[in-house]
């Protein structure tokens, strides 16, 4: 097995894991590593590590019980599974939490290179979560799965952000928030998904070789390049994960919101004090989108 770092928390893929019903893919750097304990003692006992394997892993979704490993079957413990039964019990309880929205469509993930009504549903919850913030922006990889219409549930915002990060405040001037903009516009290099953004809209267009990036505040009113932005993101992205504040360059002091408060908790919050009806449509339309360019991703002007 691997695991595959994205939002600054592990992810551990598995040939026995489909990703829900998704092909799950991930690059194979590497291959088995098994590590072997003496039974008394627990102590590390040996290590063995299987030839590595190039390319590209592409799982299909298996039952796996009962299971087999090396030639020996696998089966369930039952004295474990008796321990586990009672927090299991109460996950599950957790999972199926209505929120009091019900979803008109389903809000899919896609492949995050272009705005999706999730992306903008998941950063809306991020600004409004943070009294006076002016912008907020995530990292279109930390995304994992799509919401299915009807009644929301806890269980499926866990699976669309599956991630304990925090959310985090800073300081922007208007030209440090374009650059990031542009920066992620004509990026080459993975990770290369769009980025969530919340409380403004990109229009950027081709001058000759020059991309000419333009944002506006949702109330109407031009960025200038050297006003103040209140900033809501992530403790990942804050810290430079996938590089995406890297074009700023140094920013202002990096502070919690009151709390400390978790992204996914502060979304559910949000989702449950909302309530009502919601469609894709209410977030990107044919006359309702935050990002316009003049091409697809990357943009290169000639």
């Amino acid at each position: 097995m691997q695991q595959a770092r994205r939002s600054g928390r592990p992810r551990v893929v598995r040939p026995d894991a489909g990703d829900h019903g998704r092909r799950a893919h991930a690059a194979c750097p590497s291959g088995r590593f098994d590590r072997c304990r003496a039974h008394a003692s627990g102590d590390g006992a040996g290590r063995r590590r299987h030839p590595d394997r190039g390319g590209v892993c592409e799982f299909q979704p298996q039952d796996v019980l009962p299971g087999q490993y090396e030639t020996r079957l696998v089966t369930p413990d039952a004295t474990t599974n008796a321990a586990l039964a009672p927090a299991v019990r109460k996950a599950a309880a957790v999972k199926t939490q209505p929120l009091g929205v019900h979803l008109e469509t389903p809000f899919p993930r896609g492949n995050q290179q272009d705005e999706t009504a999730l992306a903008d549903l998941i950063t809306d919850g991020m600004l409004a979560s943070v009294r006076g913030a002016d912008v907020a922006f995530g990292n279109g990889g930390s995304l994992r799965m799509d919401l299915p219409g009807g009644p929301l549930t806890y269980g499926a915002v866990y699976e669309v952000y599956p991630f304990d990060n925090r959310l985090m405040m800073t300081t922007l001037t208007g030209d440090q928030l374009t650059r990031i903009i542009s920066y992620n516009l004509t990026r080459t290099a993975a990770p290369t998904e769009i980025l969530p953004i919340a409380g403004f809209t990109v229009d950027a267009k081709c001058e000759g070789a020059h991309l000419r990036v333009v944002l506006t505040r949702s109330s109407g009113a031009t960025i200038r390049a050297d006003e103040k932005l209140t900033t809501v993101t992530s403790d990942f992205v804050a810290g430079g994960g996938d590089g995406v504040m890297a074009p700023a360059g140094p920013v202002g002091e990096v502070r919690n919101p009151d709390g400390s408060p978790i992204l996914r908790e502060s979304v559910v919050a949000w989702l449950q004090d909302r309530g009502g009806r919601l469609n894709e449509n209410q977030f990107v339309s044919a006359g309702n989108r935050r990002w316009h360019y003049p091409m697809p991703r990357p943009v290169i002007c000639r």
